[in-house]
Parts: C-alpha cells; sequence; structure tokens
C-alpha cells in the first residue's frame, strides 16, 4: 500500500494566492467591522499570518490544520475543536492532496457547515495540467502521488463544482456557487441568507 504523507504537501509558494485572496475579502468587506475568517487546512500557517496583515485591518483569520509540521502552531487541529461560524472560509489547494473522495466530500460539509449566513467559501485547487507537469507522477486513485510521497489531484472547474454541490446536499441552507480566479481553479460557494 502507498503510503502518503500530507505534511509534505505544505509548502509557502501559496502565499501569492493568500495575498489576493485577503485583498478579496478586505475588497468585499464593507461593514468597516473584523470579518472572521477560517482558514481551512492551513499548512505552515503563513496563509493565515498574510490574512491577518492584510492593510484593511478587518480580517481576524483562524487556522486549522490537522497534520501541523513541526514548530507549527495551528489555532484548531482538528474540525471538532472548530467554534463558532465564519464570514469566510479559505481552501487553497487543500482538496487536490486527499485522496480519498469521501474525506473531499465530507471535508467541504465541513466547510460549509461553519459559514455564516451570506458567508462564502473560497475553494481553490490545482489544475490537471499543473499536477500532469510534474514528471515523477505515479497513478493512485483518481490522481497520482509524486517523488515526495504526496498524492495530488487535478481538477477542472466542472469537476470542482460537482464536488461541492454533491457535499453541499447533506448540510442545512442554500449554496450559490461561482467561478473565481483567484487560484489555479476555484469557486466560491456563498452561504445564502
Amino acid at each position: 500500500m502507498q503510503t502518503i504523507d500530507r505534511s509534505k504537501t505544505q509548502v509557502s509558494s501559496t502565499a501569492g494566492t493568500y495575498r489576493k485572496v485577503a485583498q478579496f475579502i478586505g475588497d468585499s468587506n464593507t461593514t468597516g467591522k473584523p470579518v472572521r475568517v477560517l482558514d481551512f487546512g492551513a499548512g505552515l500557517c503563513e496563509g493565515t499570518r498574510i490574512l491577518n496583515h492584510h492593510e484593511s485591518n478587518y480580517i481576524d483569520a483562524w487556522s486549522l490544520e490537522p497534520f501541523a509540521k513541526r514548530g507549527v502552531s495551528p489555532h484548531f487541529r482538528s474540525f471538532k475543536e472548530v467554534n463558532g461560524k465564519f464570514d469566510f472560509v479559505v481552501n487553497n489547494c487543500v482538496l487536490n492532496v486527499i485522496e480519498d473522495l469521501h474525506e473531499r466530500v465530507n471535508t467541504v460539509r465541513q466547510m460549509l457547515s461553519v459559514l455564516k449566513d451570506g458567508g462564502k467559501a473560497i475553494i481553490m485547487v490545482r489544475s490537471h495540467s499543473a499536477v500532469k507537469s510534474n514528471k515523477t507522477n505515479t497513478p493512485y486513485s483518481d490522481g497520482f502521488v509524486n517523488s515526495k510521497g504526496t498524492f495530488q489531484r487535478g481538477f477542472n472547474t466542472n469537476e470542482l463544482s460537482s464536488l461541492v454541490t454533491v457535499a453541499s446536499h447533506d448540510v442545512e441552507g442554500t449554496f450559490r456557487l461561482t467561478k473565481t480566479d483567484l487560484g489555479n481553479v476555484g469557486v466560491i460557494v456563498t452561504r445564502e441568507s
């Protein structure tokens, strides 16, 4: 059986995307009050820091990372620890490293379940071409395992939208999806009031 090490997927190269997301959240906040943000699958928590230090100063970002590397201290290490509802949930290149479809669906359900009415989940994944560009990939499940021992699955917008739609059926509320170009492939899911 293939050994998958999710902690090795935690890299700092997502900083540019987090800056775009922070700007989007800052521009979306018309209240002038801090918005509560959950960085779901925060990795090294660098994205959480970028969100918290955005120039608007109206972002109160929290991190969730169950596979935290040594020396990394997320706010939550388990979804069971997450409390309250959030204005935004950010999920940047997390679903594409989960090798089990049922776990991917459950991850989306968890994200949607902690959104406030009117809240938005910003979900971004790697594209098929970005994943296939790694020449050391070995087919595994519905994706690949690379030479570092990490799983990667590429998506297109329709595949990501379908995953979110399936997951949303078991979450109370109504959700609207729109495409976003904040990341490689992405959608914004709004919880309707």
